[in-house]
């Protein structure tokens, strides 16, 4: 399942603590302007786009998931922000 964290959180820190808490995450979406066959946008200009990717994390969903499970990975969550210290960015969209 993706999630966007908040903005300024240090994303591989996050993994780690998660990692420590014996849960998998990945990165699912890198921006599409960087895959190869898009590289004559590699120089595109796309701050939301940007942004979303550098704080977006997959969390562990699939259809075997026990109710347990999921709330092991909100408190894991929860315990993985709160140790982590987090940068309020202010980003201009223009």
């Amino acid at each position: 399942m993706p999630v966007l964290l908040p903005a300024g959180t240090d994303r591989i820190r996050f993994m780690e603590k998660m990692k420590a808490h014996g849960i998998q995450t990945s990165i699912h979406y890198p921006p599409i302007h960087h895959f190869t066959a898009y590289q004559k946008f590699k120089n595109s200009i796309l701050p939301v786009t940007e942004d979303v990717a550098e704080r977006e994390v997959t969390l562990p969903l699939y259809p075997a998931l026990r109710d347990a499970d999921v709330v092991l990975v909100a408190k894991a969550v929860h315990e993985a922000l709160v140790a982590l210290p987090t940068v309020n960015i202010s980003r201009t969209l223009d």
